[in-house]
């Protein structure tokens, strides 16, 4: 582990435990936490720190509460219409994550996502727009909406569309949820550790993954280590495609955390010679979803799909085609009018071209084109070295 790194895992540490920190930080510090959307929970445990960087802390700190409040808003109203419409319901990600961090605020989040069966999609909708919620975006695997400009992700299922060899396991979600509350439901701990591992691998290779996850998992195995039921475990891991990850991320956070009681969950004991500290290192650079400005944000993409033999150029075209010209079942999600004309989907290939042509977002993209053939090459040996 780098010294520099280091010393963020220990604050982070102490942020998490309430422990007061008197280490010195400094602007670099705040900045590659901030990145990790880990910046705003430092602010009350920091002590004999300069102003300056006290005060940048400080205003993380109260933003995540602001954001912290709207969200939660939104989470009780959405609670409470699908309750009321018998909708049934399961919270992810972190909306689910929220409830057991020491202090709910502390898991910041952008989006609320909610799982729903797909035979409420309609109803949900009309819910939502009802009561002021605005539909921006359609997709085969969620549907999103906004309000108080929160952006709310209602899914008719568990996405798996990256890679086809995880359909068999999350198809399913609703065979693996148990009765919370009314029309609540919450994924089965044992489902929800496999949910959040294939979530961190389809965001390694889609932007980045900041350390942020691996705290995600520290809280959860923390809260959970003793209630898993190894025999589900064992059907779970079995049905898995990428076994070898999940034992890595497991010695990752025996490494990392030696108050976890987790041995008895590593099948694969080869992970232990494995080192820790690039996959941590690669963590913090790309910060959360790829965010932090050292990091190429397709790299990721580019590691997992390039092929040995193709040129930089010739996959780089490849690349931009791919960004456009997405299959019908993805397209049908965005551009409704192709589910009953899906003869029109050359023309729904043009509008998405000149859609993403005129967003400054997409041209601002463009940029993380630009890397370097041996950056490509040392990625794919860490994703190979760590199960992915």
């Amino acid at each position: 582990m780098t010294k520099n790194y280091q010393q963020l895992i220990d604050v982070i540490n102490h942020s998490v435990h309430q422990q007061a920190y008197h280490q010195k930080l400094n602007d670099n510090d705040f900045m590659t936490l901030r990145y990790n959307q880990l910046s705003g929970i430092c602010y009350p445990i920091l002590k004999d720190q300069d102003q300056n960087v006290m005060d940048q802390f400080k205003y993380e700190y109260f933003l995540y509460i602001k954001r912290h409040e709207a969200q939660m808003t939104l989470i009780d109203e959405i609670r409470h219409l699908f309750n009321e419409h018998q909708i049934d319901f399961v919270f992810l990600k972190g909306s689910f994550l929220k409830t057991i961090y020491p202090y709910s605020y502390m898991r910041v989040m952008g989006d609320i996502d909610v799982l729903i069966k797909d035979v409420d999609m309609d109803l949900a909708h009309q819910v939502l727009k009802d009561h002021g919620y605005r539909n921006w975006s359609n997709s085969i695997n969620h549907d999103c909406f906004a309000k108080s400009k929160i952006n709310v992700e209602i899914h008719p299922k568990l996405d798996s569309n990256f890679d086809q060899a995880y359909q068999p396991l999350f198809l399913n979600a609703w065979e693996h949820v148990h009765h919370h509350l009314d029309h609540e439901y919450m994924l089965n701990i044992e489902y929800n550790l496999f949910y959040q591992i294939y979530h961190m691998i389809k965001h390694l290779y889609h932007s980045g993954v900041g350390y942020r996850s691996i705290v995600d998992f520290y809280i959860f195995l923390k809260t959970y280590q003793n209630d898993f039921d190894l025999e589900m475990y064992q059907t779970l891991y079995e049905l898995f495609p990428k076994k070898d990850f999940i034992d890595y991320i497991l010695h990752v956070m025996q490494s990392l955390y030696k108050d976890l009681n987790i041995e008895r969950f590593i099948i694969n004991r080869d992970v232990s010679s494995k080192p820790v500290e690039p996959f941590i290192n690669y963590l913090f650079k790309s910060g959360t979803h790829g965010v932090s400005k050292e990091h190429q944000m397709f790299i990721g993409q580019i590691a997992h799909k390039k092929k040995d033999y193709e040129t930089n150029m010739w996959f780089k075209f490849k690349f931009l085609l791919s960004k456009v010209f997405l299959n019908l079942d993805t397209m049908r999600g965005m551009y409704k009018y192709l589910n009953k004309l899906p003869f029109l989907l050359p023309f729904a290939w043009i509008q998405r071209m000149f859609r993403l042509l005129f967003r400054k977002q997409s041209r601002k993209k463009l940029k993380y084109l630009s890397v370097d053939n041996q950056e490509i090459l040392l990625v794919k040996k860490l994703f190979s070295d760590v199960g992915i």
